[in-house]
């Protein structure tokens, strides 16, 4: 079951990027000004990771690196305490009251 849901969240996270990559070209800003942007959303991470110090049997030596070389946002919140409607949420811009979801 669990399996289900990661393989749902990796379909719908693809399916943004490819979104996102079909619908850029399509801006009138040009390429070589846009900033190079890589959102990565996890389910049920926590901070566990180490570059959040947390727990100290996880070894995540590829997301630490990552995180030294951008941006990590060590204070989060999300709309909802349910993977579905805060995912729903994160990628609609809108709530799920609004949503339904």
């Amino acid at each position: 079951m669990k399996t289900d849901a990661c393989l749902r969240s990796m379909v719908l996270l693809g399916g943004f990027l490819f979104a996102s990559h079909v619908i850029s070209p399509l801006s009138a800003v040009d390429s070589d000004t846009r900033p190079n942007v890589l959102f990565i959303a996890i389910d049920d991470l926590n901070d566990w990771v180490g570059c959040l110090h947390g727990h100290p049997s996880a070894y995540t030596p590829h997301i630490d690196r990552l995180a030294k070389r951008g941006v990590l946002f060590s204070n989060a919140h999300c709309q909802s305490p349910l993977c579905n409607p805060s995912r729903s949420s994160l990628l609609t811009s809108r709530r799920p009251t609004s949503t339904g979801i």
